[in-house]
């Protein structure tokens, strides 16, 4: 503001004088002249430093939206993460549990599941039922804890390691060390691995 005054005192000042009865001195012009100058460099230098504001302004926006974007996402993929947690937690509580419902819910609708010790492949949820509802039905199980569990940093995959132990519908008891790697989709299981420590697994299961 005090650099557009002092233009605009500089332009008045040419118009007052030109305009008054005194003579003015051509060292009267080469001062006023001088000031006019020195007042349009001052606007210049002024406007650099606007611009100069402006880009550091526009900076720290992007700054700040960069930011904005690493909470966002941040946040959404603690949600995720949640989210395969609690179903992994529902998942173990039903199938101990031996809520059929429960368990099974706790699955996409184009679930897969894969017993990698004898090769058995499974699709969609409710072919996985079925075969949910024989193992509850056949056997008693009675798990001793999940001995370790883990999730993945981007709540995609889930594995944990069993000590299986009951009695089967034969009355025979099993112990059965298996291990279960779960690939999550939305929050629900849409594929689902079992790997059996023992290569009996399924006489104990199933034998007399």
């Amino acid at each position: 503001m005090k650099r557009v005054t002092s233009i605009a005192v500089a332009l008045l000042l040419l118009v007052v004088t030109a305009c008054s009865s005194d003579p003015t001195t051509s060292d009267d012009y080469e001062a006023l002249e001088q000031e006019v100058a020195q007042a349009n460099r001052e606007l210049a230098q002024a406007n650099r430093e606007l611009a100069q504001a402006n880009r550091e302004l526009a900076q720290a926006e992007g700054l700040l939206a960069g930011v904005t974007a690493e909470r966002d996402a941040a946040v959404a993929l603690n949600e995720i993460i949640e989210e395969a947690t609690s179903n992994e937690t529902a998942h173990f509580e039903a199938f101990l549990a031996k809520d059929l419902d429960a368990l099974t819910d706790t699955y996409t609708e184009d679930v897969i599941w894969v017993d990698e010790t004898y090769g058995d492949y499974i699709e969609g949820k409710d072919a996985v039922r079925g075969m949910l509802s024989n193992v509850i039905k056949f056997t008693d199980p009675n798990a001793s804890g999940v001995l370790n569990r883990f999730i993945s940093e981007d709540g995609t995959r889930a594995a944990s390691t069993w000590e299986w132990t009951g009695t089967n519908f034969f009355g025979r008891s099993f112990d059965l060390p298996f291990a279960l790697i779960d690939e999550y989709r939305d929050g629900k299981i849409v594929k689902q691995t079992i790997y059996y420590a023992s290569p009996n697994a399924r006489e104990q299961l199933l034998g007399s």
